[in-house]
């Protein structure tokens, strides 16, 4: 496990940490993995053993996540036992040899892959001369 047990409020956003950009075609394998989680979460498990399946099914994915686990605590601040919140944060790519491909994420946006309804159109914002 990461080691990390965080206070209820959570943790304050890091400036180190780089943005990951994911392709649309990452974003379905990540809302995926998401719901193999929620999944995870409605049946009895320990932080520990939520954590390393988190990690792994990442991993099968390509990506690198780490997994925050937070105590839970009510209005009044006071923990409630045995009951923990997890955060995903997405890190990087496994291969971190290549950089963000804008042609690749073109391609899918234009193509539409996450099923938006914007197929072959990319809107700029920049009007276009007659």
């Amino acid at each position: 496990m990461s080691g990390l047990v965080l206070p209820p409020g959570g943790r304050q956003a890091q400036p180190s940490e780089p943005a990951f950009e994911p392709y649309d075609s990452e974003i379905i394998q990540i809302s995926q993995v998401m719901d193999r989680l929620d999944a995870m979460r409605q049946r009895p498990i320990n932080p520990e053993a939520f954590y390393q399946a988190g990690v792994e099914m990442f991993n099968e994915i390509g990506i690198v996540a780490d997994i925050l686990i937070y105590e839970a605590a009510d209005h009044r601040g006071q923990l409630i036992p045995g009951t923990w919140i997890p955060e995903v944060v997405l890190k990087s790519r496994i291969d971190t040899k290549h950089a963000f491909d804008w042609d690749r994420q073109v391609h899918e946006v234009t193509n539409d892959i996450l099923e938006l309804g914007t197929k072959g159109v990319i809107k700029t914002g920049k009007m276009q001369k007659p």
